[in-house]
């Protein structure tokens, strides 16, 4: 505006600024504006600037417009070209939009009707999945039913009314709870069945008339089955009949529950075991039978004393045992050598795996109860590590250290194969830390009393090696490991020792005879397993069995009594030691007295 008044019409800028700076503020508002001017009675004057301004102004307006004609029509006519362009583009636009509707339409449809057809397939094969697992699974029905049915001894004249009684009379029997099956329909019996819950938990077929029709037969012969199954297995273990035991095996297998099942069976040969040794043990535990009392009879005066009924019922004890081992050795026999007839899966690898699993869970919970250690840090003291704590003595393992110390020459290491003594070797026991502190051992050319004492370690040595093979040494005193077969030995020798413990607990003169005389102990249930293996000449025991039979298994088991035996045995050393000691310091006394003395004869005689 300024450009145009200033330079076109030469009027005075400050006089049009002052006219139109109010009209040309930001905040203009025309109220406020024009009640000012009415209040100031400059209407006429303001009207007259305005229009002379408003005049002045489209003169300009025009002046500037002609001298700028052609830049005008130049722009004008590069807007009707855009135009143009833009008419183009908007056709061009259209026919896209066109033809994208028609491939739409193209697509749409056939995509739709293709997602119905597939839906339809779909839902095709879904019925075709469920008619084949019901026509499956009524076959699998009808064989159980073929297998339930009653077999007469003569053909019945009219086949097709048996056929149509057939399930009414099943489904009877199955109602009443009286479904018998023939011993050899067993195991195809027991292999429909699987398969038949395996559909019924696999697939959901509830509301179908025929799959609810059949569920309380099913679920009859279920139960019959395995009731049979337990009960043919348990009679089977019991006379030891492989035949039968074969059949029983075979059905848990087709049932998938082999595994748990034979180790049912071991653990309730081991459970009557307990029952056994128990009641012979505690009846010549040295008490007065009960039923004798109750009839009002006398005990005989010249009766067995307790000590000799203790070994006694020990030896009966050890012929349950043998009778045990003879019937879980039948099903030890039966699960190594039978295969699935099918499949030619061994029977003895389903009870591998089942230790293998076993064996990881032990592991897992091993790991998960022992959990982060809590012990406080070890002091260090000037940069070094302190040295480690004696671990804390028992008190046959004092009475051990005391007798080292009263004779420091002493070879104690002629004891290391012995069965009960030598496992304190592998504590380091007798291996102490102060072993620097005492003397070094003589020398082979100290003289003749050397060459006596080692012969008397020999001989100490020999007649303890004698006794390993049966009793075990240090070195046997370790788990055996073995496949899955030896889990069903192993109840045998649990209930054994607790039937022993139990004995040994509740009566003081049983204790005393076990602790006292643990090898002869150890021996008679020995005996069990060298009969055991004699009786299976030529192949012999198993070795599962004669590993579980084991002595050092039963030495595991009664801590007690070997801890007893330690005691009594350190403790008859320990005298025997000051006896000697005594006798020695009287022999030294008497030679002083007599002006003659003999060094070494006293050395060796410490030793």
């Amino acid at each position: 505006t300024k450009h145009i008044y200033g330079c076109h019409l030469g009027m005075n800028t400050v006089e049009l600024e002052s006219v139109l700076q109010p009209l040309l503020s930001e905040d203009f508002e025309v109220v406020p504006f024009v009640r000012a001017v009415l209040d100031a009675h400059e209407v006429d004057a303001l009207s007259a600037s305005l229009s002379s301004a408003d005049t002045r102004l489209a003169a300009a307006l025009g002046t500037h417009i002609s001298e700028r004609r052609g830049e005008l029509i130049d722009e004008v006519k590069a807007v009707r070209a855009l135009e143009a362009k833009v008419q183009a583009n908007k056709e061009h636009v259209y026919h896209i939009m066109s033809a994208v509707r028609r491939v739409r339409e193209a697509c749409v449809r056939p995509h739709a009707a293709l997602a119905t057809r597939v839906q339809q397939i779909e839902r095709m094969q879904q019925c075709t999945h469920t008619l084949r697992t019901l026509q499956r699974l009524l076959y699998l029905c009808r064989r159980l039913h073929e297998a339930a049915a009653p077999r007469a001894a003569a053909e019945p004249a009219e086949p097709v009314a048996m056929d149509a009684a057939e399930p009414a009379a099943m489904d009877a029997a199955a109602a009443d709870g009286d479904l018998v099956l023939a011993c050899s329909e067993l195991p195809k019996t027991a292999l429909a069945l699987q398969e038949v819950e395996a559909i019924l938990s696999a697939e959901d077929l509830a509301g179908i008339e025929v799959v609810d029709a059949q569920q309380p037969f099913i679920r009859a012969v279920g139960q019959a089955v395995r009731a049979q199954a337990d009960e043919m297995l348990t009679s089977a273990v019991r006379e030891q009949d492989q035949a039968r035991l074969g059949t029983a095996l075979q059905v848990h297998f087709n049932l998938g529950v082999l595994a748990d099942k034979a180790i049912e069976a071991a653990l309730a040969v081991g459970s009557e075991l307990r029952e056994q040794v128990h009641a012979a043990l505690h009846l010549a535990d040295g008490s007065v039978d009960e039923k004798m009392l109750a009839d009002g009879a006398t005990p005989a005066p010249t009766a067995t004393p307790a000590r000799a009924m203790s070994w006694a019922a020990v030896e009966a004890a050890s012929d349950h045992l043998f009778r045990a081992a003879l019937r879980v050795q039948s099903l030890h026999r039966v699960l190594s050598k039978k295969r699935d007839p099918l499949s030619h899966l061994p029977f003895a690898s389903v009870l591998d795996r089942a230790a293998e699993a076993s064996a990881t869970a032990g592991e897992q919970q091993a790991d998960a109860a022992a959990g982060p250690s809590l012990a406080p840090p070890v002091p260090q003291v000037d940069g070094a590590a302190a040295p480690a704590a004696r671990p804390r003595l028992l008190d046959h393992e004092r009475r051990i250290d005391q007798m080292l110390r009263a004779w420091p020459l002493a070879d104690v290491y002629a004891l290391s194969s012995h069965a009960y003594i030598g496992s304190l070797f592998e504590r380091g026991l007798l291996d102490r830390a102060d072993e620097s502190d005492r003397p070094a051992r003589p020398s082979a050319s100290s003289g003749s009393c050397e060459h006596e004492s080692d012969s008397a370690g020999a001989e100490l040595a020999s007649t303890t090696k004698q006794d390993a093979p049966l009793l075990g040494t240090s070195e046997a005193l370790k788990p055996v490991s073995g496949g899955g077969l030896r889990l069903l030995w192993s109840p045998l020798a649990a209930a054994m020792s607790e039937a022993l413990i139990s004995a040994a607990g509740a009566s003081a003169s049983a204790k005393q005879a076990f602790t006292e005389q643990l090898p002869r102990l150890l021996v008679l249930i020995g005996g069990a397993r060298a009969r055991l293996d004699e009786h299976l000449q030529p192949a012999g025991a198993p070795a599962e069995a004669m590993a579980a039979l084991s002595p050092p298994v039963f030495l595991r088991a009664l801590k007690e009594l070997v801890s007893g035996f330690r005691h009594k045995a350190v403790g008859s050393m320990l005298e025997t030691s000051e006896a000697v000691g005594a006798m020695l310091q009287r022999h030294a006394h008497t030679t002083a007295v007599a002006g003659t003395s003999n060094i070494g004869a006293f050395t060796f005689s410490r030793r």
